[in-house]
């Protein structure tokens, strides 16, 4: 193995502290990279394996890249590692963006300018989280509130499968405040092995069985805690959901063969039909309906079980309750929401306080507050 590097004080720091040793099968080079490879291939020196793993110690602002630097993307350095490549080698280039999201710009220019130089490409995502804004969509004019939709992935620590996780994102850009919380977040189906032909994200399929925030689970489980809901009962359960977002509950609701559910979902914003359907795969059907109508004046009949899961797009941090919003705690919504709820039905509000979590940069949800009706 031939290492390169530009610094010379590194062969006495792998030496002294890491415990590298050169020998007949390893051994450094103190060189420029590309002047390296300039003139490996001039020489017609070849290798069966590249390994390209160069992060630059400054960044300048038009620069796409932290590793490898824009020098190693250039067209002339990538034709020279070409030649320098033996029949059926392999080479590899570690990428790191210079912002945390998923790079479009960059991807295409991995995807067309490195097929130019070699057979076929394969992509791989780090076990460090890494994200893309595949869609956005604004409920006003001014573009301050406005919904996105995520898709993160990472390797995951016990399968060390590429794993993706789907959000619906609120972003606050107002003046006052700027936060950002997630209403939905669903696991989309990563396709195994990955190619550039099937890489894009935003057309994997969302797995409906499985979530990984805390609080929906809370509130698909609480009816059968209280008793409402029973498995494998003959009875059809009326349930109204108040907060719809993408949809993940009804979505995680639709699989469950073992009770027979009819869900009523109301939703203020209208784009969130478009959002869940288009994203999310929700199917409206004889067993979930969706209403857009402000929650608070919606009148329906008899209810088994009533989740409310109301969180505002905009957020004032002086204000200690987020979830549900101030409306529906008010003594006239309350006194609506007993006079719908059936005889042994249960009522499970999602709780939300403002409290900040700067290490996820997003609110967190606490607890779930649950109610049961004689």
């Amino acid at each position: 193995m031939t290492s390169v590097d530009i610094l010379p004080i590194t062969r006495l720091i792998a030496k002294s502290w890491f415990g590298f040793e050169e020998t007949g099968t390893q051994r450094i080079v103190i060189q420029d990279g590309i002047e390296f490879i300039r003139n490996a291939a001039k020489y017609q020196i070849k290798y069966d394996v590249i390994l390209i793993d160069v992060a630059g110690s400054q960044i300048e602002n038009d620069d796409e890249t932290v590793c490898p630097t824009p020098a190693f993307l250039k067209e002339e350095t990538l034709e020279n590692l070409q030649q320098m490549l033996l029949p059926n080698g392999t080479f590899i280039m570690d990428l790191i963006y210079t912002k945390h999201q998923y790079n479009e710009t960059l991807n295409t220019l991995i995807k067309d300018r490195l097929l130019t130089y070699f057979d076929d490409c394969y992509q791989e995502f780090n076990g460090v989280m890494a994200e893309t804004v595949i869609a956005t969509y604004c409920t006003d004019k001014s573009k301050n509130d406005c919904f996105e939709v995520v898709d993160r992935y990472f390797i995951g620590a016990a399968s060390r499968r590429l794993m993706a996780y789907r959000s619906l994102v609120t972003n606050d850009k107002s003046e006052s405040v700027q936060m950002r919380i997630r209403h939905t977040e669903a696991v989309v189906e990563c396709p195994i092995p990955l190619t550039w032909e099937d890489q894009d994200s935003r057309r994997w399929k969302v797995n409906k069985k499985y979530t990984s925030l805390r609080y929906p689970r809370q509130l698909i489980i609480g009816p059968f805690l209280t008793g409402t809901m029973q498995t494998h009962s003959d009875k059809m359960y009326e349930t109204l959901l108040i907060g719809f977002a993408g949809g993940l509950i009804p979505n995680y609701i639709s699989t469950m063969s073992f009770v027979k559910i009819r869900m009523t979902n109301v939703e203020i914003l209208p784009i969130t039909r478009r959002i869940a359907t288009e994203w999310f795969g929700f199917v409206e059907n004889d067993s979930q309906k969706l209403v857009i109508e402000d929650g608070v004046k919606f009148v329906g009949a008899k209810y088994d079980v009533i989740l409310v899961d109301v969180v505002g797009s905009r957020f004032n941090t002086k204000t200690a309750l987020i979830s549900p919003s101030q409306a529906f705690i008010e003594p006239e919504t309350l006194e609506n929401l007993k006079n719908i709820l059936g005889p042994n039905g249960t009522i499970i509000f999602n709780v939300l306080y403002s409290h900040y979590d700067k290490t996820f940069n997003e609110f967190v949800s606490l607890s779930v507050c649950l109610c049961v009706q004689a």
